[in-house]
């Protein structure tokens, strides 16, 4: 299925990029979200000609995300989970707990999807570097310190 990309796609293009990708992943992925439209002739000539308009607004999230990153560089999150004398969690860290510190402790709004956590759930008491991804070129390293309760 070919598709012209609204926004900046990870591992994909540009903005007004025209790509091949999967139907299954222009269905329920890009069409839905409005980060692409089909590549029909009328389509491409609409994206021509809103392009600039479409790169201001890229901009202006770039550069909300840039503000987002300096508020998370650098942040330590201390999280509290049960866990037993070898220092091993009943259960794990996730996604989900991330999430919940990071707005707890500084009042900012991330989505579960934007954390990467690279060796999985967090299993174990000690620290932990994560990385949260706020827009396909800005990318933030925060320390997750996870403690006994």
């Amino acid at each position: 299925m070919e598709l012209v990309l609204l926004e900046k796609v990870s591992n994909l293009g540009d903005i007004g990029a025209r790509v091949r990708v999967r139907p299954g992943y222009a269905r329920n992925y890009l069409l839905p979200r409005r980060m692409a439209v089909l590549a029909t002739p009328e389509n491409v000539a609409r994206i021509e000609a809103e392009r600039q308009d479409l790169e201001r607004r890229q901009a202006e999230i770039r550069a909300l995300a840039e503000a987002q990153r300096e508020k998370l560089e650098g942040l330590v999150l201390d999280i509290e989970a049960q866990a037993g004398p070898e220092g091993r969690l009943f259960g794990s860290i996730g996604t989900h707990d991330i999430v919940d510190a990071v707005t707890r402790q500084i009042a900012l709004t991330i989505h579960r999807r934007d954390v990467l956590l690279p060796q999985g759930s967090i299993r174990e008491v000690g620290e932990s570097t994560v990385l949260i991804t706020l827009h396909p070129d800005v990318k933030a390293t925060v320390t997750v310190r996870v403690r006994a309760a």
